[in-house]
């Protein structure tokens, strides 16, 4: 019998056995880290077993771009035990340059990866790196890079035969009905600007004009039906956000250090579209340019969403939202703005209040005019834009009013109103740095933004410096635990807080719930005092049981 003990209490020591995930299923992890960014690395670790201790996912998401890129067919994807570049983390942060690059439209050569490998093995102080054309080979391989050509909207061949590439755009959409072709494109947005301008002596940096840029991604369909827009910031939970969820807003709400489209977030959209499409058993095509965001990981398949792709340097010609629904979106938005700065300025000034005291303008404004600005885009400007494309199977002669002339109305009237609001926006002559301000003209003011979608790109510096701050924000914070009489206690306190302050006017609801938290917790208290008490009446029962069984036997 005690051989039997024995060995049961040193099966009871013995370590639980290590558990070693895949190189698959580290790619898993990282995707779903990305998918609940409000998972702590421990219950990222347990969905996989109790073995795997916060450390070790926080190694596995330190090197996350490089499992990320894993593919499913590769030889490598099933391995438990992969080698691992020499420096993955100067590789990871090469690749994350690489993405912010190729968002910037700048064409990168093996030469250039080579110099830029140098540059961060300098900077981590790495003395034993060689950027050989070896190096540069297994890189490319380790993360799926292809040789590509620079892409996107600069530099379009005016020489290209477009009526030949909108018959191939034809013969990708002759199967779907006009209501379920849809077209997705992202624009950059000042939130918050204002119809006036500086004329300083020396140009201004602007530093605080991109600090104020947010990218919107709008998806429309042929008949003009409006997807909910896509709403990239910079921060994940801003001040103005804070204890919303983002679920309720009227967008989808996404974040990145430089408030970009990025492929993993246009990976996760046309996942949830592709879900959404499925619940309604509607099967569509969605048209986007070539920019490197869209992208799909390699492990996600859409059954009910076809993308389909527009030929490189072409998209100010075949895509419809360049052709003036953006404009559309963005003029409405900059109504909506001018209204909403110029009631807040009557109401100050009304009040007799100082105009610092004006309300703030924040995030969650911004969010809810880009709701209204994209309901405000006339289902007639959507249809005009599509046809003027000519990408459309359809023939022109089949719509039976001039989508043209009607389009071009709702323009009007649209820009009518614009002017009429900049001329009443209120203006000071004269900024704090002592430059004139004159109020911008209308085409200053709506496209104010238009070249901002990604013109610049982070330094090396910049980005380890961003990289390093990200993991800071990782580390597992262990929160004290909190006993009953602790929790009764701070209740106590802030009932009695708010009793000797009258002048915070705090509703009698609030009092009335906290109240009814301290019984809860009051109650609570007891329940677990009552549980102790019982474990230690049966406890003693039992001691007292094995004394007298004991006594009998001897």
């Amino acid at each position: 019998m005690s051989n039997n003990k024995r060995k049961q209490s040193d099966n009871d020591k013995k370590p639980s056995k290590k558990i070693i995930l895949s190189a698959l299923e580290k790619k898993e992890l990282c995707l779903k880290a990305e998918q609940f960014p409000h998972f702590t690395q421990k219950e990222l670790g347990d969905i996989y077993g109790k073995g795997i201790k916060p450390n070790t996912v926080s190694d596995i998401l330190r090197n996350a771009n490089y499992w990320k890129n894993i593919e499913l067919t590769s030889p490598e994807a099933n391995f438990k035990r992969t080698k691992m570049a020499a420096n993955p983390t100067l590789e990871s942060i090469l690749f994350t340059w690489i993405e912010h690059a190729n968002q910037a439209k700048i064409t990168i050569t093996e030469d250039i990866l080579k110099e830029k490998a140098k540059e961060i093995a300098e900077i981590e102080e790495i003395n034993d790196f060689s950027a050989s054309n070896g190096w540069v080979q297994r890189f490319k391989k380790r993360f799926g890079l292809k040789t590509q050509l620079k892409h996107g909207e600069a530099g379009e061949n005016e020489n290209q035969d477009f009526n030949q590439l909108r018959q191939q755009i034809q013969t990708d959409l002759v199967d779907y009905e006009e209501d379920n072709i849809f077209n997705a494109d992202e624009t950059a947005l000042f939130w918050k600007h204002e119809p006036k301008k500086t004329l300083a002596k020396e140009r201004q940096t602007g530093k605080k004009k991109s600090k104020d840029r947010v990218t919107v991604m709008l998806a429309v369909s042929a008949t003009g039906e409006k997807l909910t827009p896509v709403f990239i910031h910079k921060f994940k939970d801003p001040v103005a956000l804070r204890g919303i969820d983002k679920s309720t807003l009227p967008v989808h709400y996404y974040a990145n250090s430089k408030g970009w489209m990025l492929s993993h977030t246009f990976d996760h959209w046309c996942r949830k579209l592709d879900s959404d499409m499925c619940k309604v058993n509607r099967k569509i095509v969605l048209l986007c340019d070539n920019a490197t965001p869209h992208k799909l990981e390699s492990s996600t398949i859409l059954t009910y969403v076809k993308l389909v792709f527009l030929p490189p340097n072409t998209t100010t010609h075949l895509q419809p939202c360049d052709a003036g629904i953006i404009y559309s979106f963005k003029s409405n938005y900059r109504r909506l703005l001018c209204r909403n700065r110029i009631a807040a300025y009557e109401e100050t000034v009304a009040a007799g209040k100082e105009l610092s005291a004006m309300p703030k303008f924040n995030i969650y404004d911004a969010i809810q005019l880009t709701n209204e600005a994209w309901k405000c885009v006339k289902a007639i400007t959507i249809q005009h834009c599509w046809e003027k494309t000519g990408i459309l199977p359809c023939k022109v002669d089949e719509f039976n009013i001039d989508l043209e002339q009607l389009a071009l109305f709702e323009k009007e009237e649209e820009i009518k109103e614009l002017e009429s609001l900049i001329l009443d926006f209120p203006v000071e002559e004269i900024d704090l740095t002592g430059g004139r301000v004159e109020r911008m003209n209308i085409e200053e003011f709506i496209s104010a933004d238009d070249f901002e979608v990604i013109t610049e790109i982070s330094s090396i510096q910049e980005l380890i410096q961003e990289m390093k701050s990200d993991e800071e924000e990782e580390i597992e914070v262990m929160i004290p635990k909190v006993t009953d009489k602790q929790a009764k206690s701070f209740i106590n306190g802030i009932l009695d807080y708010i009793k000797q302050n009258d002048d915070l006017q705090i509703s009698d609801e609030l009092v009335k719930s906290l109240h009814n938290f301290e019984k809860k917790v009051k109650s609570k208290e007891i329940k677990n005092k009552r549980q102790i008490s019982l474990d230690s009446f049966l406890n003693i029962e039992e001691g007292s049981g094995s004394r007298k069984g004991k006594e009998k036997v001897i």
